[in-house]
């Protein structure tokens, strides 16, 4: 019979979730991160991308990645109608929740 191990606490990750979090922190103190990413500059990005043909299509293919990484599509979705306006916006983002499962499955049993 095997014998079972005792788990553990994850010290060394809880330290490394901590030590980013900390980085991330300094890094918005310290650098000019705070001074880039204002709603200001937000908006101003989001104009600029509106103006271009291949806007729609990078974000239906930013989906798929996103939900391999667990960012949260609700983000995803209020960029897209801050970029392209409620109806195109979310239509957009609705599309894109359409393929993102379906492409996830085909890599999943693939």
């Amino acid at each position: 019979m095997a014998e079972k191990r005792k788990r553990r606490p994850a010290w060394g990750k809880l330290g490394l979730i901590a030590l980013a979090i900390a980085l991330l922190a300094a890094a918005w103190r310290w650098t000019p991160l705070a001074e880039l990413v204002t709603a200001e500059n937000i908006l101003a990005w989001t104009r600029a991308v509106r103006d271009t043909w291949w806007a729609p299509i990078v974000l239906i293919a930013a989906y798929t990645p996103a939900a391999f990484v667990l960012l949260p599509r609700p983000l995803l979705t209020l960029v897209s109608v801050m970029t392209f306006g409620p109806l195109l916006g979310r239509w957009s983002a609705w599309r894109a929740m359409r393929s993102s499962p379906r492409a996830s499955c085909c890599a999943s049993t693939a």
